[in-house]
């Protein structure tokens, strides 16, 4: 039985389009956290051949909270809400395209009660000069984070900004919730267009179309 206030586990999600790149990333996972699979709408053979793989260290969970026909990455809070729900009380969600340098099992030192852990997306802020602040989503902890994930899942539902990240923004801003969100240390989110780093990286995030590019042609198949 899981202990709720001590639980930690790892979460991914993946419909077919990003089966080869959720592959990639469970193959890099080398943890004895539990990690689960949020299916945003695998076959059920990219799910049987994902459990064949995998089937020592990974758990396939249904998103059942979230609308009907909501897709990609509007699900990840609902994602995460439903891992909340099974009992883990600390969350760490990981897209796709990130290249995990080193262990990350102490990303789970870097948060706080009733806040998301996320590092700030510099980049992001300077291409649009941005006066908000505007928060990457490629990599969070969720310690309990009930009240504004249920306020960016709202968000996400209505499917207005362009992506799960936009409408985080959007929630933090107009609500006033920049209170609920914990600093997540640089290294374990360095940005593509953040450059080479003088300092050590954890977690290396490919973003965007030329990352994508970059992880098959570099580091898919290695």
């Amino acid at each position: 039985m899981i202990t709720f206030m001590m639980s930690k586990c790892f979460l991914l999600g993946s419909d077919d389009k990003q089966a080869d790149f959720l592959h990639w990333m469970l193959s890099q996972l080398e943890t004895n956290i539990p990690i689960l699979v949020a299916n945003f709408g695998m076959s059920r053979q990219n799910i049987d051949l994902l459990e064949n793989k995998f089937s020592d260290k990974i758990e396939v969970i249904p998103i059942d909270n979230a609308p009907y026909n909501l897709k990609e990455w509007y699900l990840k809070p609902f994602a995460i809400l439903a891992a909340h729900d099974l009992g883990y009380s600390q969350v760490c969600w990981l897209d796709n395209d990130l290249e995990i340098c080193s262990s990350i099992d102490n990303i789970f030192e870097h948060k706080e009660k009733g806040k998301l852990s996320l590092t700030l997306d510099v980049p992001y802020m300077n291409i649009y000069k941005l006066s908000a602040n505007m928060w990457n989503s490629g990599v969070i902890v969720s310690y309990s984070a009930t009240d504004i994930l249920h306020k960016w899942a709202s968000r996400s539902a209505k499917e207005i900004e362009r992506g799960d990240q936009e409408a985080l923004a959007h929630v933090i801003e107009k609500t006033n919730s920049s209170h609920c969100i914990y600093n997540l240390p640089v290294e374990y989110n360095w940005l593509r267009l953040m450059g080479p780093s003088d300092q050590k990286i954890i977690i290396r995030h490919w973003t965007g179309p030329t990352g994508k590019t970059y992880i098959r042609e570099n580091l898919l198949w290695k």
